[in-house]
């Protein structure tokens, strides 16, 4: 539990990302919240912050934290490159450099390395996917260390960049500020989110998480047919105001491999699932066919 000795509140508009902070006078560590990027951290005595940035094609940063205090820096591409040594030549001497970005791409689904469903680091905090260390040394780069995840349907890289000459005090505060990170649990409005949260309520024969988990706020369908099986799971999302509504159908005996979006009464299941502000996730609606080989209950 922090305690915290004289509090002030502070709101600024920092790099497109609006951020209130909240200073610890005892510490010098400053509580740093992103409500667009829907998590917050402790940040350490000196460091600054850059808020969400296109980077580069396909890669949207999020987040950003340096050592040297330059608010707003993001490292950019040189020379029509955009390496992790690109990246490292940007770091002052001494420094450390932690970011979080976003590949993007189109709707995920199925399963990843280890069995591990997309959209599925479901911790609120980093635990399991970083232990600390010496980010001087890094893993294939010296100074250089990718951690790659999904989280809420997204498929995201954190970054931690770590010059060999960064003092002993630096390395403990990179390693402060990644213990100390953590996600909201509720992400009001927010489709992958909404999808990978209503994935949990459908029945374990349909294997729930072989369906396309979809990021888009616009009303989206999308879909993923089964290329030895004549199975289809489709997922179609829409936004209500803060809640998103997520039907789920999955059809069977598709003749050859039908890409429609159809639910044809007699071999197909549906399900409608809201995700609320409050964070309860509902099912509000089920109905088609009997699933194959058992009972809807």
């Amino acid at each position: 539990m922090v305690r915290w000795g004289i509090i002030v509140i502070l709101s600024l508009l920092l790099a497109g990302c609006y951020s209130p902070e909240i200073s610890d006078s005892t510490t010098g560590e400053t509580l740093f919240r992103s409500g667009e990027c829907h998590l917050e951290v402790m940040l350490p005595q000196g460091w600054a912050v850059a808020g969400p940035k296109e980077l580069v094609p396909r890669v949207s940063g999020w987040v950003a934290f340096n050592s040297w205090g330059e608010a707003g820096f993001w490292a950019g591409m040189l020379r029509d490159s955009y390496s992790s040594e690109i990246i490292m030549e940007q770091i002052p001497d001494g420094g450390a450099y932690v970011r979080l970005v976003e590949i993007q791409g189109p709707a995920r689904f199925g399963l990843i390395e280890g069995d591990y469903p997309r959209g599925g680091h479901e911790r609120d905090d980093l635990g399991g996917l970083w232990e600390e260390k010496d980010w001087r040394v890094g893993e294939t780069i010296q100074g250089v260390t990718s951690i790659g995840f999904d989280k809420w349907g997204r498929s995201l890289i954190l970054g931690i960049y770590c010059d060999q000459d960064a003092s002993d005090t630096t390395v403990e505060a990179v390693n402060a500020l990644l213990e100390s990170w953590r996600f909201d649990s509720v992400v009001p409005g927010d489709v992958g989110w909404a999808v990978v949260e209503a994935l949990h309520l459908l029945p374990p024969e349909v294997e729930p998480m072989k369906f396309p988990i979809s990021v888009w706020t616009r009303p989206r369908v999308t879909k993923v047919v089964e290329e030895h099986e004549s199975i289809a799971r489709i997922t179609k999302t829409k936004v209500q105001g803060e809640t998103v509504v997520v039907t789920f159908m999955y059809r069977w005996g598709d003749p050859e491999r039908d890409w429609s979006s159809e639910c044809p009464s007699d071999r197909c299941h549906w399900w409608i699932i809201e995700a609320r502000p409050s964070g309860e996730v509902v099912m509000t609606e089920e109905g088609g066919a009997v699933l194959p080989g058992g009972t809807n209950e």
